[in-house]
Parts: C-alpha cells; sequence; structure tokens
C-alpha cells in the first residue's frame, strides 16, 4: 500500500466551506482509506491506499462535493516518498529559513510548462526568493504571503495550487512517515 498526503484546496478559507476534520476522517474511512489521519483545519489528509492518485482525487472530489456540499474543492496529492524529497531537497538553508518571515510550499497539480515558468522566471520581488521543484514552488518571504508579488502572479496564472507553510509541510511528513506500513 501507499501512503498518500491529500492537500484539499478551497475548504475552511474565511468560514466557507465548513469541514470538520474529524468528519473528513470518517467520510475517508467509508471510502475504504486505511490508517486516516488529519492535521489542521486547512485540509490535510494522511492514508494509505492501493488506489492510483488520480483515482483518489476523483473520489475525495467527489465525497467532498457530495457529503459536505463543497462545489469547487480540488484535492492535491503527493506519495510519502514524493513529500520526503520536497522535504529533503528544499533549496533553502535553515539560515535562510530563520532569517525570512515565513517559507510556503505551493503544490501544483501538474509541472509548469515552458511559457508558466518563463512568466515566473522574469519576475523578481524584493524579499522573495521563489523556487521551482517537481510539481512545487517554494516560496521564502520576508514581507507576509498577502504582499506577495509571486502569489499575486500564481493567481493571475490561474495555477492549481494549495500553499502551506514549511511547518506544516515538516509535520504532514512526520505523519505520513508514522503512516508507512
Amino acid at each position: 500500500m501507499t501512503v498518500y498526503i491529500a492537500l484539499l484546496r478551497g475548504i475552511n478559507v474565511g468560514g466557507n466551506n465548513k469541514v470538520k476534520m474529524a468528519d473528513l476522517k470518517t467520510a475517508c474511512e467509508r471510502l475504504g482509506l486505511e490508517g486516516v489521519r488529519t492535521y489542521i483545519q486547512s485540509g490535510n489528509i494522511v492514508f494509505r491506499s492501493d488506489r492510483s492518485e488520480e483515482a483518489l482525487r476523483e473520489m475525495l472530489e467527489a465525497a467532498l462535493r457530495d457529503e459536505f456540499g463543497v462545489k469547487k474543492a480540488t484535492v492535491l496529492l503527493r506519495t510519502n516518498d514524493e513529500l520526503q524529497r520536497l522535504l529533503r531537497d528544499c533549496p533553502f538553508s535553515e539560515a535562510q529559513i530563520a532569517a525570512a518571515s515565513q517559507l510556503y510550499v505551493n503544490l501544483l497539480d501538474k509541472p509548469l510548462d515552458n511559457d508558466q515558468l518563463s512568466r515566473i522566471g522574469e519576475l523578481s520581488a524584493e524579499g522573495e526568493q521563489c523556487v521551482i521543484g517537481d510539481r512545487a514552488i517554494y516560496l521564502l518571504l520576508t514581507p507576509s504571503i498577502l504582499d506577495s508579488a509571486f502569489a499575486v502572479l500564481f493567481q493571475k496564472m490561474k495555477l492549481t495550487l494549495t500553499s502551506r507553510n514549511w511547518n506544516t509541510m515538516n509535520k504532514l511528513g512526520e505523519l505520513a512517515a508514522q503512516t508507512e506500513i
């Protein structure tokens, strides 16, 4: 069985599309997922399954829509191996992370195309460092994410992504490692 991390986009944001994590855990168990654990209200699920990433994404999005009434939720999945590699391959040192105010990992539904890579590569913003990974964008910020030129660009580009801060990503890595058989 593969350990997956599902990162939900579009739930529990600004009081909209509220989904209780206990209810989400129960729904996942009803779907046949094993070892289900949730982490914080932003919608993070760690579990085991033999199903494919695509099948799991469709199944979880349908459950969010049908059981919780969340019409526009997006589910992005990573295997434990992918998540551990993402954490290990962080392009920033601990000193850089400590000196910045925030490090976010933006998880993408698919790799960026050449046009998207060019648009991101052309942007330079004071206090922001952006590094493209495998279906991920690392964003090291001195200003707040709310003031990030890169975050604005990602919205304009209509990228399908969900962001998690570095602490959340590390906690999910710990939970996923504990869920391995």
